[in-house]
């Protein structure tokens, strides 16, 4: 039973940060993995995500917490359920046109970002994420 995550690298390249709405961001993904390991499927997303701290209870027991709401999720399955040690795959997603700006805030905001998975059966996911900004 494999429980930890694999070792190695899982990268998601882009020429550029920034974009706007309706425009088309193209990268490529890269794993690289210490041994080969099963997996049911390597997936990559584009999300967008609004955030605001919040506080709970009262008195000693006030505690603060994040609240996050997905306003935008696309996702693509790069490959299936095969064997993976050295896997690069191109993606492309369009920016939707309606897609609201990053917002950077203490307490609140927007972000935009992208995460790649490669989903591991009996063991513990690799993930990687990047960020972007829309403006």
């Amino acid at each position: 039973m494999n429980i930890l995550e694999p070792g190695g690298t899982l990268d998601i390249g882009l020429k550029k940060d920034s974009f706007m709405p309706g425009e088309m961001l193209k990268g490529r993904v890269k794993l690289i993995l210490d041994k080969p390991v099963k997996a049911r499927r390597f997936l990559i997303s584009l999300i967008g995500e609004e955030w605001v701290d919040v506080s709970c209870g009262s008195g000693k027991s006030q505690r603060a917490k994040k609240e996050e709401i997905k306003i935008h999720g696309d996702e693509i399955e790069l490959s299936g359920e095969t064997v993976y040690d050295l896997v690069e795959k191109d993606f492309e997603f369009k920016i939707p046109e309606d897609a609201p700006p990053t917002i950077e805030g203490n307490g609140a905001g927007l972000r935009w970002f992208l995460h790649a998975k490669l989903d591991i059966s009996m063991g513990r996911d690799k993930n990687a994420r990047r960020e972007l900004f829309v403006y």
